[in-house]
């Protein structure tokens, strides 16, 4: 139990009350460290993804070259201007072509590939589930590996050419 302490009330007699703090304290306490731990992420959730998925609804309305400020309200010009687009529609189905490929033989073909890996039956798992699984590892670490022999500070390919002149950076 606390210990009690003593204390006036608005009639200013003296009275006895806990030292405790109430439960509604620590558990605003409580609530204000999760907030504090969650602030940064948050910022920057609402500056990376957020700002720019609102903007970029923004823009489409906008006669806006990319760069600088937003110049003239266009309305739905845009968007008409993009389903007048032959480029845009071959995109379109291209993509479709390629939704269509991933769902209906790329998916199954992997759910049976799990489903084999993981049957009873099969003997020697580990070895096959390490040989179908290595080249995503060693994918990554070659990229960075030749990215680092062209992109390298001191001894990269890039670096050394542009160093030398052989390679013009300005911009036109």
């Amino acid at each position: 139990m606390g210990a009690l302490i003593s204390a006036r009330d608005e009639t200013g007699a003296e009275t006895e009350r806990s030292g405790r703090v109430p439960k509604i304290h620590y558990r605003l306490r409580k609530e204000l460290w999760c907030l504090a731990f969650i602030a940064p992420q948050l910022a920057l959730f609402l500056l990376f993804t957020v700002y720019p998925i609102a903007m970029s609804y923004v823009y489409a309305f906008f006669d806006w070259n990319g760069y600088g400020p937003l110049k003239q309200f266009v309305g739905f010009d845009n968007f008409v201007e993009t389903l007048k687009d032959p480029i845009f529609w071959n995109a379109f189905r291209n993509s479709l072509l390629f939704m269509m490929w991933l769902v209906l033989i790329q998916v199954p073909l992997a759910l049976l590939a799990a489903l084999l890996l993981n049957a009873e039956w099969l003997k020697g798992k580990i070895i096959y589930r390490t040989v179908i699984f290595l080249p995503v590892v060693t994918t990554t670490a070659v990229v960075g590996l030749v990215m680092r022999f062209v992109f390298g500070a001191y001894k990269g390919l890039f670096n050394r050419s542009a160093a030398e002149g052989r390679i013009d950076l300005a911009v036109r």
